[in-house]
This record gives C-alpha cells, structure tokens and sequence, in this order.
C-alpha cells in the first residue's frame, strides 16, 4: 500500500494542500536547525519556538503547489496574527504526514 506525504486541510479561507516534500523539509530544517523527528518532537512536548509554526506551515503550503509569496502572505494573515495554539495541530498533523505518511486512501480533515 503506497503512502501520501499531504494533507489536506482548512486555513483560513478555505481547504489547502500541505506537504513537506523532500525538497520544501530540507528548507524546513535549515531554518529551524533541526531534524524532522527532533521538530516533531518540539511540538508535542511544548518546546518549540513560535517562528517554528509558521516556517512549517509556509513551506508545507509551497509543497502543496503555492508560490513562496502566496504561501508567506498566507502565514502572516492566518498564523502571525492569530494565537499560537490555533496553528499547532496543524503543524504537527504537516510533521506527521511528512515523516511517517498516512494511507493514500484516509482523509485529514474528516468533516462531521
């Protein structure tokens, strides 16, 4: 069974693609300064640093198919100028998805 690194969620105004790819977590790490599972980590244990969030969601956006200055304007709308907690959960759904895969055929964002 094959893996898919993307998700598919709501952001903002409407239903993005996020994908950390192997070029766009390459970025990712060199920002940070650390591995995929060490980033990972930081989020679930509560010792990220906030500018984490945004480098995740921005580059996974770039992934998904947006333009770099698409992706930016995107982050400073709807991570910059919202509380940090909002974005969290999706960071750490980019981190998962891009380090472990989910099932080709399963949903990220189940609606009820």
């Amino acid at each position: 069974m094959s893996k898919e690194m993307s998700i598919i969620e709501s952001f903002g105004d409407k239903d993005y693609i996020f994908k950390l790819n192997y070029k766009t977590m390459i970025i990712v790490q060199n920002e940070i300064d650390a591995g995929p599972l060490v980033i990972l980590k930081s989020i679930l244990n509560g010792t990220f640093k906030v500018e984490h969030i945004s480098t995740i969601l921005q580059w996974a956006l770039v992934g998904g198919g947006l333009t770099a200055n698409e992706a930016l304007k995107l982050v400073k709308i709807y991570v910059q100028d919202m509380p940090i907690n909002d974005n969290l959960e999706l960071a750490m759904k980019i981190m998962s998805a891009a380090i472990y895969g989910r099932e080709e055929n399963s949903k990220s964002n189940e609606k009820s």
